[in-house]
């Protein structure tokens, strides 16, 4: 077996260990039983921190599981093998992170352009009077997401959707 299957294996294992829902149980029984040993006035034991380090952490498990795996396939000795195993195995899981992270921040944005499209449908479909908490609301939600995307393009958007429906109002259209 390779390095390159090696690193996939420990990473296979590490992820489920730390973030796969079939384990999950496990997981909140360890931070519970972490939680608890805080109580005392001696703090949480090697033991406690060093079991829910492994439960809980890509890294700490990448380390734990790198070794009995490349002691039983060994490749080019223990220690290059860990090493390799293991530094293959912080850069997929910083991809694997990253990747959900930014699906999951176009989700929200996605959610919030939706929503701001539902208002913007609701006040061209009114043109009449507009609450001016509605417009403070939107404009506030506009700004948001404006910030959160780093382009204020949405709230120039918004700023000559108001004018034009401004206007045609006032013309009676």
């Amino acid at each position: 077996m390779n390095l390159i299957a090696l690193s996939f294996a420990v990473f296979a294992i590490t992820l489920v260990l730390t973030k796969a829902k079939v384990l999950a149980g496990k997981r909140e029984f360890v931070k519970q039983r972490y939680e608890a040993s805080k109580v005392g006035s001696l703090g949480p034991g090697w033991i406690h921190r060093w079991w829910h380090a492994i439960w809980s952490c890509p890294m700490c498990a990448g380390f734990w599981v790198a070794i009995p795996v490349c002691l039983i396939f060994p490749v080019y000795g223990l220690f290059i093998d860990v090493l390799a195993t293991f530094g293959a195995n912080w850069l997929l899981h910083c991809l694997e992170s990253s990747l959900f992270f930014g699906g999951e921040t176009l989700e929200k944005v996605s959610e919030e352009v939706e929503d701001l499209s539902v208002a913007f449908q609701d006040l061209s479909e009114r043109k009449s009077a507009i609450d001016d908490e509605k417009v403070k609301e939107l404009m506030a939600s506009a700004r948001n997401l404006s910030d959160k995307l780093g382009n204020d393009e949405i709230l120039r958007l918004f700023e000559n959707f108001l004018r034009n429906l401004d206007r045609n109002s006032k013309d009676g259209v």
